[in-house]
């Protein structure tokens, strides 16, 4: 078994860097958003929509399509992320206590 202080700097260390990964994958998927929300904007401007009537009901069925499933898969992986990342948080506890 570790002494006190090794164990206090281990949770410290793992602490940060899992409010890191959390932060990154919340970022992830502002992007993704992000990326959502230009390919709206350009597909407005390439079929001569004014921006104030560009929404997501103007797009095509398939680009719909494809912008809903990528949406739906990246929050499925930010999930099975998050589970693997708890699953090492509850070993690496029962390690460490």
């Amino acid at each position: 078994m570790k002494n006190p202080i090794e164990n206090k700097k281990l949770r410290e260390f793992y602490q940060v860097n899992v409010y890191k990964i959390f932060i990154t994958l919340l970022f992830f998927y502002a992007a993704y958003s992000i990326a959502v929300t230009s390919t709206i904007s350009m597909y407005c401007l390439d079929h001569g929509i004014e921006w104030w009537k560009c929404s997501f009901d103007v797009l095509n069925p398939s680009l719909k399509l494809q912008i809903v499933v990528g949406m739906i898969v990246t929050l499925f992986v930010i999930y099975n992320i998050a589970c693997v990342f708890y699953k090492i948080r509850r070993w690496f506890w029962r390690i460490v206590k």
